[in-house]
């Protein structure tokens, strides 16, 4: 690919997660919920804007991001606990709680191609066991990192909720 040149489908990626973060902002069930669970999907979006004449990831990285950020806006437009279709499996299959949540964590684990295709080509790591295993402890220090400032974050609001 041209270096600077702007590819079609990356337009599409990008709109399609467009139409659904507009959607998801539209009476969502909280919205300072929905601020919580979009503004991390909304800065990698920012971020990769930013950087896209100066890095680009295949069109695969692309599409596995754009999926991840609807299923982060979704999350956030319903509250993970409440998303339709986790609501309707808990109670077809009768269980305990909605597992949208789980879902997710277990989607954000396709990061580590975009991470991996990040370290080949920004490193002097080659494919080798070395490259997996420095692949899965950034896809595992960035979950970790997102779940201490979700914890965080919960903690001051539910502080501020007390003094208000």
């Amino acid at each position: 690919m041209e270096k600077n040149k702007i590819n079609s489908v990356h337009i599409i990626l990008l709109c399609f997660a467009s139409i659904v973060f507009v959607w998801s902002a539209i009476k969502p069930a909280s919205y300072l919920t929905w601020v919580m669970e979009v503004l991390p999907a909304v800065t990698g979006i920012l971020i990769l804007l930013f950087t896209y004449n100066r890095f680009q990831f295949t069109t695969l990285s692309y599409a596995i991001i754009a999926i991840l950020t609807v299923f982060m806006f979704i999350g956030g437009h319903f509250t993970y606990a409440k998303v339709p279709l986790f609501e309707w499996l808990k109670n077809h299959y009768d269980l305990k709680r909605n597992h949208y949540d789980r879902f997710g964590h277990f989607s954000k684990g396709f990061l580590a191609i975009p991470i991996r295709e990040l370290l080949i080509r920004r490193t002097c790591l080659k494919p080798s066991k070395w490259l997996v295993f420095l692949t899965l402890c950034v896809i595992l220090a960035l979950s970790a990192c997102y779940e201490i400032a979700e914890w965080l974050a919960a903690e001051i609001l539910a502080g501020l909720q007390m003094i208000f």
